[in-house]
């Protein structure tokens, strides 16, 4: 019985790590489909909305490729202040990359949206954001009570580290 239990196991642990991991296709279907929801928001015409999606495609690309910062989640109040020193680092220099990143965008963008429209785009797309998170936050609210109703202490997540 034991070795039926392993074996049940190991495949949902392996599916679940596996789940963790964005699939490509998925991320850039999302990012396709956010890029001509801001566009046509901003009511661009056929031509303009091909070009931003394909420069709005290109900026989301780069930022995936920089990746997440992967922090260490050790509590401050563990580290030591060499660990503290090099997290700081690594936090800036990963806010450095983003900066360059949505520079060298501002310069593509403005090739062919007024800034008023850029402006527009970054408020839509942050909008977009604070909506998905919003549903994000719900999804794991209903989740943690699903787990409290089976009688299991919820999972604490320190948002405090960015």
């Amino acid at each position: 019985m034991l070795v039926i239990a392993m074996l049940a196991i190991v495949p949902a642990t392996t599916f679940a790590q596996q789940n963790k991991r964005p699939d490509p296709a998925k991320r850039e279907a999302f990012a396709k489909a956010q890029a001509t929801e801001i566009a046509k928001k901003l009511e661009l015409n056929e031509d303009l909305t091909k070009k931003f999606t394909e420069t709005y495609l290109d900026c989301q690309k780069d930022m995936w490729a920089l990746g997440r910062p992967g922090f260490n989640r050790t509590k401050s109040s563990e580290m030591t202040e060499e660990q503290a020193k090099e997290m700081n680092k690594a936090r800036l220099e990963h806010q450095r990359k983003v900066l360059d990143i949505r520079d060298k965008y501002y310069g593509e963008y403005s090739k062919f949206l007024t800034q008023k429209q850029i402006m527009r785009v970054n408020d839509i797309e942050k909008k977009m954001f604070d909506r998905m998170m919003q549903k994000h936050d719900k999804r794991q609210g209903d989740n943690m009570r699903q787990n409290m109703d089976r009688g299991s202490r919820p999972e604490r997540k320190n948002r405090g580290q960015r």
